[in-house]
């Protein structure tokens, strides 16, 4: 029989620069010191209401295990199993995290679902001279799922929320462009204990399909003017959040505030049980001329005018 070539064509393949591949955004995690595990799809059934009760579990016709007789509803199980996994054999320090599909039902039809989640416990850091020992904090993650999203298209924010499975008060909603991209937090008091943990480890969950989407560069010429720096301390209620300070001043000031970031936080008996003292730096630019003193002071006096009125802050001198 004589050879004959596969006459098939293969298509060289287009990488779209608004598409983020999984290699490139593990390797974000993997520079910052998380590692990558590959955990099964199954879950037993205490570990899966435990950590996705709103999930309705989908049982496994043939389970080889009970350990593994449901589908899993969340990449948490599998973290939380392979930690305790490295737990037991005197491993305190973990970043883990998993990259795959998990299962659940709409309609009476299994659908799949592609996400990404990790897993912190133990101190932030190895043991070592350079700073003091301190347990990871729910700030630590954050700082890595904001790295993490840095690149995706869309206004990155975190709001204070709640979850079936995580501590309240320690949670928030991961959202781009108003859109739920995932969860951050704490794992719940209550959820420790039905799965006797000794500790509750901080965890995040990512949507796959809003975190590969990628945003396009775009240029923007440098000002041939300097920027003015001013600095606004306030009192406000507890109850306001850093991000609703932000969006307060973004309303109020026009499009000579070029940047406000939160510096500062404090909490003090001279400020009462029920108020926080935030302090915000506010940089104001204009690309086409030198800004005056008295105009940057009048753009400071409306914003603080407006936080009055909006969240009844109150300039601190």
């Amino acid at each position: 029989i004589p050879a004959k070539a596969y006459a098939a064509r293969l298509p060289v393949s287009r990488p779209s620069e608004t598409r983020r591949s999984v290699t490139r955004v593990k390797d974000v995690l993997v520079g910052r010191g998380w590692q990558e595990i590959v955990t099964l799809a199954f879950a037993e059934q205490k570990l899966q209401q435990a950590l996705a009760p709103e999930v309705r579990p989908i049982p496994l016709d043939s389970p080889l295990a009970d350990t593994h007789a449901y589908m899993r509803g969340t990449l948490w199980s599998g973290l939380v199993g392979a930690w305790l996994h490295n737990r037991a054999r005197q491993i305190s320090r973990v970043r883990l995290f998993e990259s795959g599909v998990v299962f659940g039902e709409e309609g009476g039809q299994v659908v799949e679902r592609s996400r990404l989640a990790g897993l912190a416990a133990g101190p932030v850091a190895s043991r070592q001279w350079g700073q003091p020992a301190r347990a990871v904090d729910f700030f630590d993650i954050k700082a890595d799922v904001e790295a993490l999203l840095s690149a995706s298209s869309g206004e990155l924010r975190f709001e204070a929320a709640t979850h079936p499975a995580l501590h309240p008060g320690q949670t928030a909603k991961v959202l781009l462009d108003g859109a739920v991209a995932g969860w951050i937090g704490r794992l719940h008091p209550r959820v420790a204990k039905t799965l006797d943990l000794t500790e509750q480890p901080i965890v995040f969950d990512l949507d796959w399909s809003l975190l590969g989407k990628a945003s396009m560069p775009r240029l923007q010429a440098l000002s041939e003017f300097p920027s003015s720096r001013r600095d606004l301390s306030l009192k406000v209620p507890v109850a306001v959040s850093a991000q609703a300070l932000c969006d307060a001043v973004k309303d109020s000031a026009g499009a000579e505030l070029q940047r406000v970031n939160v510096f500062d936080v404090y909490r003090g008996t001279e400020l009462g049980e029920h108020d926080k003292s935030v302090s915000l730096e506010l940089i104001f630019q204009d690309a086409s001329r030198t800004l005056t003193i008295e105009e940057v002071d009048s753009f400071v006096a409306e914003i603080s005018r407006q936080l009055q009125q909006k969240l009844g802050a109150a300039v601190r001198v």
